[in-house]
């Protein structure tokens, strides 16, 4: 069991959580970037390429999991700017100033519009749950119960039964 699923576990086995969605993290260009008119997008190309992302305030997003993964498997990358916007990121994004790495649904508007290319690249396809956790002990008001009710009405079946598999899981390690 590595570090991060300890932590997952110990978080759960205090509170109450449940997969919420699925995310996907993308990485876009300015329609104007040359790497959105290129034949295909290698690791190489990415490599070469300033990255703009989002600044995980002192904490360890998933953006920069998933960066500092690729990095333990030597695989070099330049982080050109960090964000506390995502509004700030799309900005530099649409002037070219590198490429985003972004969840897919920040940029879907950008993405509609053509503004935006999304970059496919061999080998990498990132996805991510989105949790919910509430403390266990703590009951919940009236508005957050129908918040939660909610919530899980509108998530994705395969979500739901990846969520109750896991939480299944975490409870038979407790």
């Amino acid at each position: 069991m590595t570090l991060l699923q300890f932590e997952i576990f110990a978080a759960i086995a205090k509170n109450r959580s449940g997969a919420i969605r699925r995310e996907k993290l993308v990485f876009v260009a300015s329609r104007r970037h040359p790497l959105a008119h290129a034949r295909g997008v290698s690791l190489r190309d990415i490599q070469r390429t300033p990255l703009l992302v989002r600044s995980s305030g002192g904490r360890d997003g998933t953006t920069a999991r998933r960066l500092k993964a690729l990095e333990e498997e030597g695989i070099k990358l330049t982080i050109g700017m960090r964000f506390e916007s995502p509004n700030a990121m799309k900005e530099a994004i649409q002037r070219s100033i590198g490429v985003g790495v972004v969840n897919k649904d920040v940029a879907k508007d950008n993405l509609n519009r053509g503004e935006f290319k999304a970059l496919r690249i061999p080998g990498l396809d990132f996805e991510t749950e989105i949790y919910i956790i509430y403390l266990r002990d703590k009951p919940l008001s009236k508005s957050a119960e129908e918040f939660l009710k909610l919530l899980r009405r509108a998530r994705p079946k395969t979500v739901a039964a990846q969520s109750q598999r896991f939480h299944q899981e975490t409870q038979a390690g407790f």
